[in-house]
């Protein structure tokens, strides 16, 4: 996946860059992807960088003075979409000099976007602000703040951390104590740390150098607690020197589906136990126990009945039209949903055998593709749930009768990512009381 795409930049955008762990390089990847598309881009600090290797494809301007530096970013950019700006280029510490913040607004009417570097850290993977930090470009758009996986399991001191003092005051964490993924979530996500003098619209948080499967589990373990934050609007897990992101967080809305009649069942299939659990219930508490943004559960028939069952923590969604089919408690459901989310992964509540694990993987899945539907499988054979992306909700909303999603699979195989699962899970769900009696039957053989 693209930087650019996953960090969803807009023309006239002004990318501030804080923390540690490669944001100089992280910068300059972006720049690149963006000038192949086409644009005009601007690299500075407000403090200071190293100067642009030659492989970042970028003209240096060194300009004292606001009026001169207007002027000379625009004769370099008839030549190249790539400028870079300092007001010094410091010869003994071969580091440029960034400019002053409020430049940027007046630089950034010359391009289509400026990205800074807002604060610096001394080459280590991990830091939190001193008090005169970060110094914000005016007019900031999008914010990131960056950490290095490196920093995972390392002892928090000067080896691994720029300002570990600022660190342990902000998180509690003692000085040469090791250092975790929730401490870095903590850093990147607190007022006074990653998000410490930002104003703007968007934060978009880069854990940076991931590269093995070890590494990706950890930052995994950064960006879950990260994306409850409500700040947070993606988190991205990657390797900037790589040109590589590897996984794109979002905002995944859970919409169970428990409106139906069970006319097939003839009583309620959602109050049947399993364990000693209604299988509301129990998809209930399956769903509830991992990040999703938001979740909706669409009754209809028995809501009455069903009500007791739903968590303080979900959105009840009553569906009048339940008669109508699936598709109706689709657009009831997709109604409920608020501006941030950008997905919605559609659950029954008559699957009694799903577990987190199956959710998470499709949720990994998501986050790795930029295709629209994520479904499981199994044996060559579709199940349920399945992920559809916001772009695809103008389509779910046409749908009609009892089809679901199905409809929208079909006619669009391109946005379609399967995702292949270890067990027949996925497949099971109980529309008959023969379904529920061979369920019965099938877990007491399983535990005898």
């Amino acid at each position: 996946m693209r930087l650019a795409s996953a960090l969803s930049i807009h023309r006239g955008d002004v990318v501030a860059f804080v923390g540690g762990g490669g944001k100089t390089t992280t910068m300059f990847a972006l720049a690149r992807e963006l000038v192949a598309d086409g644009w005009r881009v601007l690299t500075t600090t407000t403090t200071m960088i190293a100067p642009p290797r030659p492989e970042d494809g970028s003209f240096l301007v060194l300009a004292p003075g606001q009026r001169q530096a207007c002027r000379q970013v625009e004769l370099a950019l008839r030549e190249q979409k790539h400028v870079t700006l300092a007001t010094e280029h410091l010869v003994e510490q071969n580091k440029l000099r960034g400019v002053p913040p409020e430049w940027i607004p007046v630089l950034g009417s010359l391009v289509d976007a400026v990205l800074v570097e807002a604060d610096g850290a001394k080459m280590r993977p991990f830091k939190a602000p001193a008090a005169h930090e970060p110094v914000m470009p005016a007019g900031a758009s999008l914010l990131v703040p960056v950490a290095g996986i490196d920093a995972i399991g390392k002892p928090l001191g000067p080896q691994t951390t720029h300002r570990p003092e600022v660190v342990s005051s902000l998180t509690g964490l003692a000085l040469g104590a090791e250092i975790t993924p929730q401490v870095v979530a903590q850093v990147l996500t607190h007022p006074d740390g990653g998000l410490k003098g930002f104003s703007g619209e968007r934060v978009i948080p880069l854990i940076n150098k991931v590269g093995s499967t070890k590494e990706l589990a950890l930052a995994r373990q950064i960006a879950r607690p990260m994306m409850l934050c409500p700040a947070v609007d993606r988190v991205l897990i990657g390797s900037a020197a790589r040109d590589q992101v590897t996984e794109c967080w979002r905002h995944v809305a859970a919409i169970v589906l428990a409106a139906g009649g069970s006319t097939r069942m003839g009583t309620p299939k959602q109050l049947l136990t399993v364990s000693g659990e209604t299988l509301l219930a129990r998809v209930l508490r399956t769903t509830c126990s991992l990040p999703f943004h938001q979740v909706v559960v669409v009754l209809g028939a028995g809501s009455s009945e069903l009500l007791p069952l739903v968590p303080p923590s979900c959105q009840v969604a009553l569906n009048p039209h339940w008669q109508e089919g699936m598709s109706s408690s689709l657009r009831i459901g997709l109604d409920s949903l608020g501006p941030r989310a950008e997905a919605a992964l559609f659950i029954l509540s008559d699957q009694p055998l799903l577990e987190a694990d199956t959710l998470l993987q499709i949720l990994y899945a998501y986050f790795g593709t930029e295709k629209g539907i994520v479904v499981p499988e199994y044996g060559g054979r579709r199940g349920t749930p399945v992920l559809f992306d916001r772009k695809l909700f103008p389509r779910l909303r046409k749908v009609r009768g009892d089809t679901g999603g199905r409809e929208v699979i079909q006619e669009t195989p391109e946005e379609v990512l399967p995702v292949q699962m270890p067990s027949a899970d996925v497949l099971i769900d109980i529309d008959t009381m023969q379904d529920y009696h061979n369920l019965i039957a099938s877990r007491q053989a399983n535990q005898g």
